[in-house]
């Protein structure tokens, strides 16, 4: 019998997104996990920034006033 040995295979990473107005949190869009292998999970964070930036600017424009006021 082998040994078994316990490995890490991928990394599930599941960004929650809010649109923050300065004053009050909103539920932002929402995006699907992420699976990220053990192998490249340094770089991962530089390779988000880029995503997100991208993400950030269509959701921008695609839905300026999508974030609820939280007054009304």
């Amino acid at each position: 019998m082998s040994d078994r040995r316990l490995r890490v295979v991928a990394f599930e990473v599941h960004p929650v997104l809010v649109w923050d107005d300065g004053e009050h949190l909103a539920p932002g869009p929402q995006i699907q996990p992420v699976t990220v292998p053990p192998g490249e999970l340094a770089a991962f964070p530089a390779r988000w920034e880029h995503d997100f930036a991208d993400l950030r600017e269509r959701a921008e424009h695609e839905a300026p006033d999508a974030a609820p006021d939280p007054g009304r």
